[in-house]
């Protein structure tokens, strides 16, 4: 799974080749559970460029 992640958040990175910077950011519901959201931001010095949301939970969030 997190493979396939990789691959998806390096094409987007090779789609915005101005950008300077990428930040790669996982978010966790709890601490000892797989993370729910991953979010990479392209940034060309403070200047944002490009981001993407990527939902990682299997089922729906109530």
């Amino acid at each position: 799974v997190s493979s396939s992640l990789i691959c998806r958040a390096l094409r987007f990175r090779q789609q915005m080749e101005l950008a300077t910077a990428t930040e790669v950011v996982l978010r966790y519901e709890k601490a000892t559970a797989p993370p729910v959201l991953l979010l990479l931001a392209l940034r060309d010095g403070e200047k944002l460029l490009g981001m993407a949301l990527l939902n990682l939970c299997r089922e729906a969030v109530k």
